[in-house]
């Protein structure tokens, strides 16, 4: 009897399990175990460009389904019912601007009397490399930036108001879009390199002729206009007719509101300048005080003395902001001629110009260290804001101009110096030796990079010797974290933006190691706020691990961020944000790098 009833109730049980997907226990009996059956994801891969994925879990003995996912995709962790026997989700896997392929991790828990989870990977293929070739510059506007490709071509992000990204529009961009060529017919092609005033560009082509974009009130661009242009005009040469040819590099000061400039190192070894010029900074003998205040086409720059041309140029510097600006030229020679404003002695030739039109119109020599005679054995100079420096084949750095940071490293606290002064060693004791190259943030201080690899700074923050205060001579910067020193520096760079001290050293190990103010996110180091004073390691996009595979860095010039260019031909940037100078299409800031997208 017992043996039917027991027949009779298998019977049952198995009538219910046929027709049901799930058995529901009694009370008293056992507990339902929780299987997944399946998990799939259709597709399980989609194009760089991104794409929609269907999740399905096939479960038994469940009454909820949870989806997540490593990296974090928008929408998940979402919890649905999977009385039914199936767990269905869609999912957004956003776009993939790099060459590798991006993979995600997305794991179904299925929870009922037990938990039961089970993984599944989705990818998203890497981009393929674009037609435009790898980035090879990236070019620093105060907004935003351009990016110049293998193939000539560029491409623009960021603030665009005054038609600085010159793809036609008066908008900003939070990814990169082409710059249309000049007169907006097709896209701009043959570019060697790219330069920015601040809020324009300016490309020197293949062709050794310019063009440019962006604000031109004061004629920054150089086209016999005053007016701002959203694509590309050509240069025109001296006097006017016809496009100026032969050019070989160009200069530029940042100007705010306007009241920018260029000036063109010729083949010839000559000197072509333009835009804003109250106080001498186009170099020709005028100071233009009435009008527009500046030349919307090219003048020749004098030479010292007003009579002939500057010739013998091999380098061009130039600093300033909001207008005030100078110029110095590097010579064959070795020695340095400057021109424009010079009231802190950024002209180096022993005046102060505290009256007139508080510059020199025509260049003048800057004197040796101790005024008697004049510079030589100059191997390069750097800019400022209101100081330059020069570092001589000797290994020295020597330095002039305004002090009221300590940025001239000559152990004074302040002043202001006419003629160059020896940047001094470390501790104040003899001079600084064995520089290779020295980078500036913009306002307040230098960094020098040694020969060995290593990094001294002075000036007023960004020192990275773990203490932050202002230094009016050289300090050794320290390792990651604080310890031992920083080495294996292959170059350096600086964000510019006023009071906010940020530098960057790309490592030989192809990573990059950065100090000073924190604001915004700017040191990369996944935080959007706070100092360093010691170097840290930039972290992996998507704040992940550690950066690696860096060609270059590039500081911002208007906001506390960086870009660099990977090994792969991409570009990452981190930092401040909300014009979209990251270029990832966010319109945010962020404490980690982000990779730019492009679009052509």
């Amino acid at each position: 009897m017992r043996a039917a009833m027991r027949l009779k109730v298998q019977l049952l049980v198995g009538a219910v399990v046929a027709s049901t997907a799930i058995a529901v226990p009694t009370a008293g009996s056992a507990v339902t175990p929780v299987v997944i059956h399946s998990l799939q994801a259709v597709p399980s891969s989609v194009p760089y460009t991104g794409g929609n994925v269907k999740l399905t879990g096939v479960v038994s003995g469940a009454s909820r389904c949870t989806f997540s996912s490593s990296p974090h995709l928008v929408g998940l962790p979402v919890t649905v019912s999977c009385k039914g026997g199936r767990a269905v989700r869609s999912v957004h896997l956003p776009a993939n601007p790099t060459q590798l392929a991006h993979s995600y991790a997305v794991t179904l828990v299925a929870s009922g009397a037990q938990r039961r989870a089970r993984t599944v990977h989705v990818v998203v293929r890497g981009a393929p490399v674009p037609a435009l070739g790898k980035v090879r510059q990236i070019a620093p506007d105060l907004l935003g930036y351009c990016a110049l490709f293998t193939s000539g071509r560029v491409e623009c992000w960021g603030y665009g108001l005054s038609g600085e990204l010159g793809n036609g529009l008066y908008t900003g961009g939070g990814v990169g879009v082409a710059v249309k060529g000049v007169g907006g017919s097709g896209l701009l092609s043959g570019v060697s390199k790219l330069y920015s005033d601040g809020q324009g560009m300016c490309a020197v082509l293949t062709s050794h002729t310019v063009d440019c974009w962006g604000y031109g009130g004061e004629g920054e661009l150089g086209d016999g206009k005053t007016a701002e242009s959203n694509v590309p005009v050509g240069v025109k040469s001296v006097g006017g007719t016809g496009l100026l040819t032969g050019v070989a590099s160009l200069a530029a000061y940042a100007g705010t509101n306007g009241r920018g400039g260029y000036c063109a190192l010729l083949l010839s070894g000559g000197v072509d300048c333009w835009g804003f010029g109250p106080n001498g900074q186009l170099g020709n003998g005028v100071f233009y005080t009435t009008g527009i205040e500046g030349s919307d086409v090219p003048v020749a720059v004098k030479a010292v003395g007003g009579v002939g041309t500057l010739a013998g140029v091999a380098h061009l510097a130039g600093l300033g902001s909001n207008g005030l600006a100078a110029y110095c030229a590097l010579l064959i020679s070795g020695g340095v001629d400057c021109w424009g404003y010079g009231q802190q002695g950024e002209l180096g030739d022993g005046s102060l110009y505290i009256t007139g039109n508080y510059g020199a119109s025509v260049p003048v020599a800057v004197k040796a260290v101790g005024g008697t005679g004049t510079l030589t054995g100059v191997a390069s100079v750097v800019d400022g804001t209101r100081a330059f420096c020069a570092v001589l084949l000797a290994g020295g750095v020597v330095c002039w101009g305004d002090n009221v940071s300590s940025q001239l490293g000559n152990g004074s606290p302040g002043g202001t110096f006419a003629i160059p002064e020896s940047v001094v060693g470390v501790g104040g004791t003899g001079t600084l030796t064995s520089v290779s190259a020295v980078a500036t943030e913009g306002a307040e201080g230098y960094c020098a990079l040694l020969v060995g690899g290593g990094v001294d700074c002075w000036g007023n923050g960004g020192l990275g010797d773990g203490v932050g205060d202002q230094s009016d001579v050289p300090k050794i910067v320290l390792g990651v974290g604080g310890t031992g020193t920083l080495s294996g520096v292959s170059s350096l760079a600086a964000t510019s933006y006023i009071n906010n001290n940020t530098y960057c050293a790309l490592r030989t190990t192809t990573g990059v190691d950065c100090w000073g103010d924190g604001s915004w996110g700017a040191l990369g180091d996944g935080v959007l706020s706070g100092d360093a004073l010691s170097p840290g390691v930039v972290v992996g996009v998507g704040g992940t691990s550690t950066l690696a595979g860096i060609t270059s860095v590039t500081g911002s010039s208007g906001d506390d961020g960086f870009c660099a260019i990977t090994a792969a031909g991409g570009a990452v940037c981190w930092g401040y944000g909300l014009n979209g100078e990251l270029g990832n299409g966010q319109g945010s800031n962020s404490g980690w790098p982000v990779a730019v997208v492009f679009h052509t």
